[in-house]
């Protein structure tokens, strides 16, 4: 049970570094692109004492770029870009500011030896060099990771530190405990778990490694405390089989039909039990001593039932947890391209086109944003469907033709949230954008007796039986796929509720995706509902 509780905050922070590493990744991409720019190339090379007018406009160019990728990620603290001209940073926190000592020596080290990770103080930084010779380096704040752990984990008799991978220093002093601080100074550095010996007390400790990020994750926890939890439910397994016991002795020496028939009843109760019938109570209109032994059963079945609602709304939050994560994975590139769009629009003067956009894209995302439950009314879902159709459709124009089809009396009927807008982008970003004809998509929602029945399909002709196959495979994957994420959430999704996931088919010519849903799991949307 100790192991299970360890591993159960190791999986926890192991998930989250996985995060903080998937957004370096994003971030390290997007600046390798932005290290090919034309605007950053420039200013590194052309950079020099005199400040000219071309100069200012490359400079203010890639510094409003520094400032945008810099808010791709929650744990970025600050970008910055290496001038070698004039031996100075382009800082998205503070414009251009002088090279200093440390920031020289990090830069040194790098081009001499190829070491990308430094540490000083609460900062982390990571430095690579792109295209064209461009220096950058990313600096994390151990402060926002510390912040989310701490929510994470959210158990006082856990704590935790970071510590170098390579080096094995502590980093983040002052975010670490006095207590983290001595069990690091007493931990063997090379060895990922064990115990440490604090005076009197006994800390049990382990470590989580991601060779991506460069820095390791130590929780420890006081031992006494944590196996007091354990000694008493054990005290308590012992005292409910002892209870069994000296009841089962009472029968066997006291054979009437006094005690057979409350038998019979603690049988059929333990039976329910076995059943999973946590519901059945047993009366207690018997004797003295049944009473107690009934009522001891009616308080274990409680406490049961009581773990596994305690077990159930844990699973639900995180549902809804990875509700959030799929709400929040949107693709900047749409939004760059929808505001890029408006410039041009309103540059243009076409002002019911911008006004059209804007309105579409504030619909797209109102619903995207501030929705708090998994599911929608199914109304909503095709709105904003909708709103993500038309605002590509102002995008390609021509090349671009959509029709929704849905049968009465769904639309009051209440679906599991983005289940429809990732199959419209996945037509989009894997046949529209890749073609140069005129290309069609259609939505169809059609009322299938006892199920609801969602088809999106597509004209674009990229796909052929060898590339659906591949595709079906990735969808059965455990693990997420590098691509096609849309379409393998929805199928995964479709999955927990007990459906047979998403259906891909060729036919005359058109690439469709389709699957069933359950009214069972739908409800009707309420009067505070609203489209």
């Amino acid at each position: 049970m100790t192991k299970r509780t360890l591993e159960s905050r190791e999986d926890k922070i192991t998930y989250y570094s996985s995060m903080i590493n998937k957004d370096l990744e994003r971030i390290i991409q997007l600046l390798y692109v932005m290290c090919g720019d034309n605007d950053v190339v420039k200013l590194v090379k052309n950079r020099s004492v005199d400040f000219e007018y071309d100069d200012y406009l490359n400079y203010l160019n890639a510094y409003n770029k520094l400032k945008n990728y810099q808010q791709v990620s929650m744990y970025i603290d600050d970008i910055y870009l290496y001038l070698p001209n004039t031996k100075e940073l382009l800082d998205a926190n503070k414009s251009i500011i002088p090279v200093d000592a440390n920031t020289k020596q990090m830069f040194e080290q790098y081009v001499n030896t190829g070491k990308s990770f430094f540490s000083k103080g609460d900062k982390l930084n990571y430095i690579f060099q792109g295209a064209n010779e461009v220096i950058m380096g990313i600096t994390v704040s151990v402060k926002y990771i510390s912040d989310t752990l701490k929510s994470l984990i959210n158990q006082k008799n856990f704590e935790f530190f970071l510590i170098d991978s390579q080096e094995k220093k502590l980093l983040g002093k002052s975010t670490v405990s006095s207590m983290g601080r001595k069990i690091y100074q007493k931990m063997d550095k090379d060895r990922f778990s064990g115990e440490v010996t604090i005076g009197s007390e006994k800390y049990l400790i382990e470590r989580m490694q991601t060779t991506e990020n460069q820095f390791e994750i130590v929780i420890f926890t006081d031992k006494t405390i944590l196996y007091s939890d354990i000694t008493f439910i054990r005290n308590l397994w012992f005292i409910i089989n002892m209870i069994a016991l000296l009841v089962v002795i009472v029968m066997a020496v006291v054979i009437s039909v006094q005690i057979h028939k409350p038998m019979k009843q603690l049988v059929y109760g333990m039976q329910q039990v076995e059943q999973e019938n946590y519901d059945y109570i047993l009366p207690l209109n018997e004797t003295t001593e049944f009473r107690y032994v009934f009522n001891q059963y009616n308080h274990m079945a409680s406490k049961i039932q009581e773990l596994i609602r305690t077990v159930y709304e844990k699973q639900l939050q995180i549902q809804e947890y990875k509700m959030h994560q799929l709400q929040s994975q949107i693709n900047p590139h749409f939004l760059f391209n929808s505001l890029y769009l408006g410039y041009r629009l309103a540059k243009a003067g076409e002002m019911e086109k911008t006004a059209d956009l804007c309105m579409n894209l504030g619909e797209y995302f109102k619903v995207l944003t501030y929705l708090k439950n998994e599911d929608i009314a199914l109304c909503q879902e095709i709105d904003f469907a909708g709103s993500y159709l038309k605002l590509n459709q102002m995008r390609f124009g021509e090349r671009l033709k959509y029709h929704i089809d849905v049968d009465d009396k769904l639309e009051d009927l209440r679906v599991p949230h983005l289940m429809i807008q990732p199959l419209i982008e996945n037509a989009i970003s894997h046949g529209v954008e890749k073609v140069s004809k005129n290309c069609t998509i259609v939505l169809k929602v059609r009322n299938d007796k006892e199920f609801i029945n969602i088809n999106v399909s597509d004209d674009c002709g990229l796909l052929d039986e060898e590339n659906l196959e591949e595709l079906r495979a990735s969808l059965e994957s455990k693990e997420q796929p590098s691509s096609s994420i849309g379409l393998w959430n929805i199928h995964q999704r479709l999955l927990g509720f007990d459906s047979k996931g998403l259906l891909l088919k060729l036919e005359d010519g058109k690439y469709i995706v389709s699957y069933k849903i359950s009214k069972e799991i739908c409800g009707h949307v309420s009067n505070n509902d609203s489209r």
